[in-house]
């Protein structure tokens, strides 16, 4: 293989490979699991328009990558639901220190 070949895959590894730590990180606490459902959907469907203009540009490339092409677009739609359904709670949403308003 190409060393420029390699060299512009590897990049590509390294940029999803960091991508996807930044997704793990975000979907481990509340306040961020929305953006990082987001961004791995958002990456996951970008890789499988990125194999769907390649297969029409350069040809079939074989079972393995068209069901890596299909396993992204299912695991992208299924994170933008899940980002699509998840709403930042409202400041003091979950208080239970309120003081009722007839004791004001």
């Amino acid at each position: 293989m190409d060393p420029g070949l390699r060299s512009e895959v590897r990049g590509g590894g390294a940029t999803l490979l960091l991508v996807g730590a930044a997704v793990l990180w975000g979907v481990r606490r509340p306040s961020t699991r929305g953006w990082a459902a987001t961004a791995g959907g958002a990456v996951l469907l970008a890789f499988a328009v990125g194999r769907a203009v390649s297969w029409l540009a350069d040809g079939y490339p074989g079972s393995g990558l068209l069901l890596a092409g299909v396993v992204e677009v299912v695991l992208g739609v299924a994170a933008l639901a899940v980002a699509g359904g998840h709403r930042e709670p409202r400041l003091g949403a979950d208080r239970t220190d309120r003081v009722p308003s007839s004791a004001r």
